[in-house]
């Protein structure tokens, strides 16, 4: 199974490419430009082993895509973008058009080859649902505050559209997926994730 993977040296990314690595029959590629990785590359390539049947390329997601256009994928992991409540901000005004660009690449390479697509989306979608809960039926609600926040969930919100129509009018084989909040080894705090920097505040005694 030949399997690309962006954002492969992300929190969420590194741990996918750790267990994809533990089939000998696959061969993984991971595609990071290290924008929003916990860990210097060093770092997370000695977690990793690496694998024998792990490449890997530091470049734009986007950019790797059109590189990449004559290498035929089974499968492809598309998990690279812009991440965390404070990791987004400086980015305001150009994350929408970033989340959506790059899932456009990544599902015209999987209908080039005719690879089986999942795509990490974001909670965010659903605006805080209602009372809480989250249902896929949920309508999606756009409040009036613009925030880089609001952005951030619209850009996965419209990349999400995308795809669906995508499966629809090019038969693209495409999963979706909403994590909610998450967290273990190598997540980082920088990006304004709580847990980790509970932890890091506690093993510092503050």
């Amino acid at each position: 199974m030949h399997i690309l993977l962006t954002g492969g040296f992300g929190f969420l990314g590194a741990h996918l490419a750790e267990q994809l690595a533990k089939d000998p029959d696959n061969r993984i590629h991971v595609v990071d430009d290290l924008s929003s990785a916990p860990l210097p590359l060093e770092a997370v390539l000695r977690e990793l082993g690496p694998p024998a049947n792990l490449t890997y390329s530091v470049d734009d997601a986007q950019r790797a895509c059109r590189e990449l256009e004559d290498v035929r994928f089974d499968q492809i992991y598309h998990l690279a973008s812009m991440v965390g409540p404070a990791g987004i901000l400086a980015f305001g005004g150009a994350i929408a058009a970033s989340i959506l660009s790059q899932v456009v690449a990544v599902a015209e390479l999987a209908l080039r080859h005719d690879a089986r697509l999942v795509y990490v989306s974001s909670s965010e979608v659903y605006g805080g649902g209602e009372n809480g809960y989250c249902s896929e039926r949920t309508p999606k609600a756009v409040p009036e505050k613009i925030t880089p926040r609001l952005e951030y969930a619209l850009g996965k919100l419209a990349a999400e559209t995308a795809l669906v129509n995508l499966c629809t009018a090019r038969d693209l084989n495409a999963c979706i997926v909403r994590p909610f909040n998450v967290s273990g080894p190598r997540q980082s705090g920088r990006g304004g994730f709580v847990l980790p920097r509970f932890i890091g505040q506690a093993l510092d005694g503050l």
